[in-house]
């Protein structure tokens, strides 16, 4: 009779142990399944929150460069992609229809490639001292940390989601030293294509944020 009471006491224990516990070896309970959402939902969040902050950032940049470099210049002939940017473009249907570790790993490698000219204009600023250039010493160093953070961010998501790395891409030619107006347009179409990656940067992590639910 003891021996009956005490397995019907520890048959509720048991049953616990079994509806909680994984089905198999290895597997995530329900509740760390949760936990793991948790965090992904948050890590993307936060590189949302960037892409966002640096997208504003990008912008402000852009408009200073050309009242600095282009000034009185007509926008619609500005406009364009320069030849020296890699394009990574690509159409609706297939980008919606990306993984969440293709569509990190292309987004890298769309914005790869922009450090270099930001790292270019930082050379074109020095011994400024006046007026927007005095602005811009300012902000071409934020935006490139920013930037470096953001690329950051994804390596490390793109690393534990176990896909092939990026490609890494570079410009077939910088525009140097921003004296001619060939090149001060080649640095102002980069800075707009970067205005387009991180706009797509916030549509790629709005995206990965609704695919956890």
């Amino acid at each position: 009779m003891n021996t009956l009471i005490s397995g019907a006491c520890w048959l509720p224990v048991l049953l616990c142990g079994i509806i909680r516990g994984p089905l198999v070896d290895g597997a995530p309970t329900i509740g760390g399944m949760t936990q793991l959402t948790d965090i992904l939902n948050d890590d993307f969040n936060n590189s949302l929150k960037l892409s966002k902050k640096l997208l504003r950032e990008t912008r402000l940049l852009t408009h200073d460069y050309r009242l600095w470099k282009l000034p009185g210049a007509h926008l619609a002939f500005l406009a364009g992609r320069s030849q020296n940017v890699p394009n990574v473009s690509i159409d609706f249907d297939s980008w919606l229809k990306l993984q969440p570790g293709d569509r990190l790993r292309l987004l890298n490698e769309a914005l790869h490639v922009f450090p270099v000219y930001l790292d270019e204009l930082e050379t074109w600023l020095k011994g400024e001292t006046h007026g927007i250039s005095a602005h811009l010493k300012v902000k071409v160093p934020n935006v490139r940390f920013s930037l470096r953070d953001l690329l950051l961010h994804m390596q490390r998501q793109i690393s534990s989601r176990g896909v092939s790395p990026p490609k890494v891409l570079s410009p077939t030619k910088l525009p140097t030293d921003g004296k001619d107006w060939c090149s001060r347009v080649q640095m102002f179409q980069a800075l707009k294509a970067l205005e387009q990656g991180l706009l797509r940067a916030v549509r790629d992590y709005t995206m990965l944020q609704s695919s956890l639910g």
